[in-house]
């Protein structure tokens, strides 16, 4: 049956959200989720392209592209996530390459556009993945208009292969959709 709304009744919708990036394609500004980012990539240092540098975008390896992060490299993205999403998650997919003792990639976030900066986690050496390892941290203390997230790698510049490989990373929120006259 059909539900009679008053007039300036206000109908609210929840909905699941993300903004994505899969890095298929060499791009600071690639958008793969239900919503866009709110700004591109940024490398700080870097020559102003994606594929240069010491976080390269786009490498396309065993059947897809994904995000390498070596050396001293560091990217970070802003996202706008609602401020009243009960839960807000960054994920995505690592791969250690070579690294050695004390070689690690440090995942970040940021609640102020990346003025200041919170260390969630690392992916330390010394290790070598075989496959892709899912990565999940909780940035709902960081959600609102000013959402950031960012890697910075330190790793041994003597050895051409330390590296660590990113693939698709995701923020996914709850967002709200207003229908009706409030």
């Amino acid at each position: 049956g059909v539900k009679q709304i008053t007039e300036n009744a206000l109908v609210t919708t929840q909905a699941a959200a993300s903004v994505r990036d899969n890095f298929e394609t060499q791009s600071f500004a690639n958008n793969d989720g239900t919503h866009r980012w709110y700004g591109d990539w940024v490398e700080p240092g870097d020559d102003g392209t994606p594929w240069g540098g010491n976080a390269i975008i786009g490498w396309q390896d065993r059947g897809s592209g994904r995000m390498i992060l070596q050396m001293n490299g560091q990217i970070w993205r802003k996202a706008a996530t609602p401020s009243t999403s009960p839960n807000v998650t960054l994920k995505f997919k690592s791969l250690r390459n070579s690294l050695e003792w004390g070689e690690y990639v440090s995942v970040q976030a940021s609640g102020n556009g990346g003025t200041t900066w919170t260390e969630l986690g690392r992916l330390w050496g010394p290790a070598n993945d075989t496959t892709f390892q899912n990565q999940s941290y909780n940035i709902t203390a960081f959600g609102g208009r000013n959402t950031a997230i960012g890697f910075v790698a330190s790793m041994n510049s003597r050895f051409g292969d330390d590296n660590v490989d990113i693939d698709d990373v995701e923020i996914t929120y709850t967002t709200s959709y207003g229908e009706g006259d409030p």
